[in-house]
């Protein structure tokens, strides 16, 4: 299926469980990006503000809770990368 999410959030912050089946969450903060695989209901990632995320590569009956600190908020969503990276160089990151 088609990757999700590809945004940050100015305020949210983010844990995500994989309750079944796998996916892979790409973490970008401006300066470094890594892919991590969610597979286990054990195991939890924690996502802060202002970090760009994209999940994909969801398995066959994949499900993945994502709970937040915020209520939701459209317009704290960063949803273009380009606007994202020129936010974090104006607040000095």
């Amino acid at each position: 299926g088609a990757p999700r999410g590809a945004h940050a959030n100015r305020h949210s912050q983010f844990v995500l469980l994989m309750i079944s089946g796998s996916c892979k969450v790409k973490i970008d903060d401006g300066t470094e990006q890594s892919v991590v695989t969610l597979d286990r209901p054990d195991q939890a990632l924690w996502l802060d503000k202002m970090v760009w995320k994209e999940m994909s590569d969801f398995s066959y009956n994949a499900v993945l809770l994502v709970l937040s600190n915020e209520k939701y908020d459209e317009s704290e969503y960063i949803r273009n990368y380009d606007d994202y990276k020129r936010i974090l160089s104006a607040d000095g990151n």
